[in-house]
């Protein structure tokens, strides 16, 4: 997986964590997103999370490049 595809799995997955109805799927998604930001620096994982609490923010439930 290149960089660009994984930051943006990252912010599908973030994305869907925040809209996480329980518990089963809260935890799938929190462990996706871990998975996701291994190998990123804490600035890329940091710009993801960013981009990703705005998108939300505006009621959208996805992220393309």
């Amino acid at each position: 997986m290149n960089l660009k595809t994984q930051k943006i799995a990252l912010i599908n997955c973030l994305l869907n964590l925040y809209s996480a109805s329980n518990n089963e799927t809260l935890n799938k998604f929190y462990n996706d997103s871990i998975h996701f930001c291994i190998g990123l620096t804490s600035e890329e994982a940091t710009s993801c999370h960013e981009i990703a609490e705005r998108l939300f923010i505006r009621g959208k439930r996805s992220y393309e490049s």
